[in-house]
């Protein structure tokens, strides 16, 4: 069986089609451009540049919450314990058409893996109840646009399953017999991985340990800093639990410090209970239950673990409504948390929405980290800042004014109107 530590991926594109308000496809690319601003916090493999963060802002409605909703429905469709139930309700195809509710979304992602030095293309598309294609490749990583993909599996309904790998006789046969196993609204990956007897079942432990899809504005206080696994992970990590201690004092001044206990709770069974570390007048150092901490505070250590957990070991997190009850200069550090190498010394990625301008600005963001969602006519399309013209969009202008003033677009409504 091939170990589960399966080394550094990056995540390198994100595309959806007709899926919620996305009728056309449309893609979020974390590969580098050639522009030269802040090329001293790009992610460099093979010589080839991948951006750390990527922030997307847009109207209310625009469809925002839909690149994260089905980021999030990918990795629960390879997780693989869905019921057809659970996809009538979070697998929604476009609705303003008639074809497109009678045709299955699709969802596709570019990955790099380190340990096997290759990028992978990988998707499927499919409704609530079956699959009707998947599909996945692999190429050489590199900067050189001939190179050629290679075809290590596709599915179709009702079709033999397609491969052009040549040698490796393991892992043709396995490909082979898992997709005679594989049910017809299961995914073939979903059944390599749990096997985990070749390579390719990689695909599924990213997708299942190495990503995060959060909505921070649904994330319940109360819930966030009584996460029991998050709590034996500081009790057992002393280090780690510093390291969250210096993002909450920076929330909260006010607070010297964490502490976590093992305790009983009411039915005499080990609990974790997490305090902080106020000072009095006279100096002297008083443990408060965490309870009595502010919403956002409360908030903000489920957060800062994930955060950590994604600059320490080169996950990827992809976080709705990162602004949420977060003071602007908060998210402003935030970010430049993943743009320190130093700090993201792995390879951390960070993909955020928000309606905070604060880093809609030169200083803090490229223009290709910069990307845009605007609905028209019911479609929602997503573009980067970088897709305007150079000449017309100098590194040191101040996107968020000219943003507000409708000049890229992605706003409500234009107060000159």
């Amino acid at each position: 069986m091939y170990k589960k530590e399966i080394g550094l991926f990056m995540l390198l594109r994100f595309s959806c089609k007709n899926f919620k308000s996305f009728y056309d496809e449309v893609s979020i690319d974390l590969t580098a451009s050639a522009i030269k601003e802040h090329k001293d916090s790009l992610i460099n493999i093979n010589n080839i540049n991948i951006l750390p963060v990527a922030a997307i802002f847009g109207a209310n409605g625009s469809g925002k919450s839909n690149i994260f909703d089905a980021l999030s429905v990918m990795r629960s469709e390879v997780y693989g314990n869905s019921s057809k139930e659970v996809r009538d309700a979070y697998i929604t195809p476009f609705y303003f058409e008639s074809s497109s509710r009678s045709s299955p979304s699709e969802f596709e992602i570019c990955i790099y893996s380190e340990e096997l030095k290759k990028e992978f293309r990988y998707g499927f598309s499919r409704n609530s109840k079956e699959v009707f294609e998947e599909w996945l490749f692999s190429k050489k990583f590199s900067k050189t646009p001939t190179v050629k993909e290679k075809l290590i599996y596709y599915r179709k309904k009702g079709e033999e399953i397609q491969s052009d790998l040549t040698d490796g006789k393991k892992e043709i046969a396995e490909i082979q017999f898992v997709s005679t196993v594989t049910k017809e609204d299961e995914l073939i990956i979903t059944n390599l991985g749990r096997r985990n007897y070749i390579k390719y079942g990689y695909i599924y432990w990213w997708f299942t340990k190495y990503i995060n899809v959060i909505n921070y504005s649904k994330i319940n206080e109360e819930s966030s800093y009584k996460d029991q696994y998050l709590l034996s992970d500081l009790y057992n990590n002393n280090d780690r639990l510093k390291e969250i201690e210096k993002i909450i004092k920076i929330i909260d001044p006010a607070i010297d410090g964490l502490v976590v206990k093992k305790e009983l709770d009411y039915n005499m069974n080990d609990s974790y209970m997490i305090y902080s570390i106020h000072k009095s007048d006279h100096d002297k150092k008083i443990e408060i239950p965490f309870s009595a901490e502010s919403c956002g505070t409360k908030k903000m250590i489920y957060l800062a673990w994930y955060l950590l957990y994604a600059l320490l070991y080169g996950r990827t997190l992809f976080i709705d409504e990162l602004d949420s009850k977060l003071h602007p200069l908060l998210l402003r550090y935030i970010v430049k948390l993943f743009k320190n190498k130093e700090l993201n010394k792995i390879g951390g990625q960070l993909i955020f929405s928000s309606h905070n301008l604060i880093c809609l600005d030169s200083s803090d963001l490229r223009r290709d980290e910069i990307w845009f969602i605007e609905k028209q006519n019911q479609k929602s399309t997503m573009f980067s800042l970088y897709d305007f013209k150079e000449e017309s969009i100098r590194k040191d202008l101040d996107f968020g004014k000219h943003y507000l003033s409708g000049r890229f677009g992605a706003i409500p409504f234009n107060e000159e109107e």
